[in-house]
């Protein structure tokens, strides 16, 4: 587990995915969630595939301010992102 300060108000929490392993070593993936204050609002889950989960709930400027900016992070380039509820998210956040 990993917690990662990325800006102000702003930070990722990273840990071995709990319910996904990679297929040929049977190693746990790795799951990222992204925090704007203390909210849940985005969901990076790494593997062959990796997908992004975005919240499709507004809370404010300054969060999506801090979705768009992780978004265009390097690491995040070329990563399919989908809108999703909020609940799929909190879904993620409620595991650990």
């Amino acid at each position: 587990m990993k917690i990662n300060h990325i800006g102000s108000n702003v930070l990722e929490f990273t840990t071995k995915d709990k319910n996904r392993r990679r297929e040929s070593t049977e190693e746990q993936m790795m799951l990222t969630i992204l925090f704007s204050y203390s909210t849940p609002v985005a969901v990076r889950l790494d593997g062959p595939e990796p997908l992004i989960y975005k919240t499709n709930q507004f809370y404010s400027k300054t969060t999506s301010k801090h979705i768009n900016a992780w978004l265009k992070n390097d690491r995040n380039d070329c990563i399919r992102v989908k809108v999703v509820n909020q609940e799929l998210i909190d879904s993620y956040t409620n595991r650990y």
